[in-house]
């Protein structure tokens, strides 16, 4: 009887720890940063670095961007602490997916035109991406015309 006894007390207390972790979770639960209305954006392409302004509009739960006055557009959504939309560039009609992680007033981004490569996009609320030089991450601040975006 001691062995069934010990898997009885052991059970309960794996149950007892798993909803402590669980309610804990939910207690402390906080709401991911809200996305804001205008960045600046500086990101990498396959034609080299570039900075591009960005709008976000929302309307339920849908967002709609356009990147450096509509030359691209995008219909994403959200998923807890990230935004992912797909996108065209009105110019030459390419497509692409962007996945933004929100943080506070940051979207750190990785996107694809398809081309078989990822590159990165940073993008801040209500500061002005300098040209050149790096910012706190080591990350180039180099402009290039939004035309390069594919």
């Amino acid at each position: 009887m001691k062995p069934f006894s010990r898997r009885s007390e052991m059970t309960k207390l794996i149950i007892a720890a798993f909803a402590t972790a669980v309610f804990t979770n939910l207690a402390f639960a906080q709401e991911p940063p809200a996305i804001k209305e205008n960045y600046d954006c500086a990101g990498t392409s396959p034609d080299g670095n570039y900075t591009i302004s960005l709008t976000i509009q929302t309307k339920g739960e849908n967002y709609f961007l356009s990147w450096e006055d509509s030359i691209m557009t995008g219909l994403g959504f959200r998923s807890d602490d990230k935004l992912v939309a797909a996108f065209v560039n009105r110019t030459n009609g390419r497509v692409g997916v962007v996945s933004y992680k929100v943080v506070e007033d940051q979207l750190v981004g990785v996107w694809s035109g398809g081309g078989g490569k990822t590159y990165t996009e940073s993008c801040l609320v209500g500061q002005k991406v300098k040209k050149g030089g790096k910012d706190g991450d080591g990350n180039p601040r180099v402009v290039a015309r939004s035309n390069q975006i594919r």
